[in-house]
């Protein structure tokens, strides 16, 4: 952001620092990236969809009871969707972990929840990397099995 700031300023003043033979130069000097662009284009539609989710429960329009079966309803649909529970055990856990990590400070008089929301967080967050290096460990394990396997057929066969 910094170098665009200084860009954006620069071309105010009519000066050029540098000359840009195409878009993709201009965002590769700037520092933009298509893959960054899209998940922060990702996380602010989650965060507006979120806000305007709660919007009616936190103005005092619903009721708690009639909010969380809107909840309920919603995770319903989602689950009823393709990859629709993976989804929902994916990002259950992390939103929960989250809200107790924001809640822990904010509602907490001695703010011990806080820190204890955050320990919870981080290790939810360590435990799926450790899930996910396990999975790659198997899978590579798996993998040099069925080679070891092959190229043992295959010096029985020629051999």
């Amino acid at each position: 952001a910094s170098t665009f700031d200084s860009l954006l300023r620069l071309s105010k003043r009519g000066e050029s620092t540098a000359s840009f033979e195409s878009m993709e130069d201009f965002k590769a000097a700037v520092g933009w990236n298509v893959h960054v662009l899209r998940t922060r284009k990702r996380e602010a539609d989650i965060a507006i969809h979120l806000r305007t989710r709660i919007n009616d429960y936190v103005e005092g329009f619903l009721t708690l009871g009639a909010f969380k079966d809107s909840c309920y309803e919603e995770a319903a649909t989602i689950a009823k969707e393709a990859s629709g529970a993976r989804y929902l055990l994916a990002i259950g856990p992390a939103m929960v972990a989250e809200a107790n990590y924001f809640l822990g400070y904010r509602k907490s008089v001695v703010k011990w929840r806080g820190p204890v929301g955050n320990l919870k967080r981080k290790m939810l967050k360590l435990r799926r990397k450790a899930s996910m290096y396990k999975s790659i460990v198997y899978t590579a394990k798996e993998s040099f099995g069925i080679i070891s396997s092959e190229c043992e057929n295959l010096q029985q066969e020629g051999g």
